[in-house]
């Protein structure tokens, strides 16, 4: 397997799939899938690592490839990960870390088999999204009880293991504040976890706002209820400005192919899955010919 340097990877493109190795202090790290990968930023690769408690097996391993910042990134990355785990809070453990002979800073977790809630959104009934959000809510009570407070919420940064337990994901947005957190830190944090779907209507947001009280052991009164509601609605319009900004770049979710006379936009996952019959791919290349005169 080859190696690779750090400004090759500061180019990778959501496209490379090239297994590569680096090397860290005598041991090899192998990254064989590209998971996730924020351009010139950070890249996640499913591989393996071997070390005295670890033989090869699967592992997620984390790079910070950014040109000024990749150490800062690192750090919040890893300190974010200690709070969790200091705080036991069920999330990955954390295999190895440093800075590979190639000048690249690496975080390995373990690698566990699961699906995340995001998978799980898109795969299942309304009235079983609205129970799994609902069993989420002692995950939610437990950060605010011990002070910390996730701010990047999407779903996909909780992980339902197939041991049964869920796993709090990404930790370099975990935020620490003094335990427990304040009735209002703890209500601007849930209002964000909800937020993150438009699926769930007001009156099953106050129900899971009213459980979450009852875990909590807190009271929301009626204007409580209404400013939980206007935080909702505030960050779903926060959450439509930045999706607006995003998908006129390329990223994960978007291909962007910018051209003399115009620009294409396109889901990677939908053009992923019809490279079987190629037909969006023909559409993309000659609209033209796909509408009659």
């Amino acid at each position: 397997m080859d190696s690779i340097s750090l400004q090759q990877l500061q180019k990778v493109t959501h496209e490379f799939a090239t297994p590569f190795r680096l090397q860290a202090d005598g041991q090899a790290i192998y990254c064989r899938q590209l998971i996730r990968v924020v351009p010139g930023k950070r890249l996640v690769f499913l591989g393996t690592f071997t070390n005295d408690r670890y033989t090869d097996e699967p592992v997620i391993i984390k790079l910070f490839v950014h040109a000024s910042r990749a150490r800062k990134h690192w750090l919040r990355e890893y300190d974010g990960a200690k709070l969790l785990s200091d705080n036991s809070i069920p999330t990955p453990d954390k295999v190895a870390q440093g800075i590979s002979d190639e000048g690249i800073y690496f975080l390995i977790f373990r690698f566990i088999e699961g699906q995340n809630l995001a998978s799980f959104w898109q795969a299942n009934k309304q009235m079983d999204k609205e129970q799994k959000i609902k069993s989420l809510l002692s995950v939610l009570e437990q950060h605010h009880r011990l002070g910390l407070a996730h701010q990047d919420l999407h779903y996909a940064n909780f992980l339902l293991g197939d041991d049964g337990i869920v796993y709090t994901l990404d930790g370099e947005e975990v935020k620490s504040s003094p335990a427990p957190l304040s009735k209002s830190l703890r209500l601007k944090n849930l209002a964000l976890f909800l937020a993150q779907t438009f699926d769930l209507s007001k009156n099953t947001c106050v129900s899971l706002l009213q459980d979450y009280c009852q875990l909590a052991s807190i009271s929301a009164g009626t204007q409580d209820l209404k400013q939980f509601w206007r935080l909702i609605k505030g960050y779903h319009q926060q959450r439509i400005d930045q999706y607006l900004k995003k998908i006129v770049r390329e990223c994960t979710e978007v291909i962007y192919e910018k051209t003399p006379s115009g620009y294409t936009l396109c889901r990677r996952d939908k053009l992923n899955i019809d490279k079987k019959n190629n037909e969006l791919s023909k559409l993309l290349a000659q609209p033209e010919l796909f509408f009659n005169d």
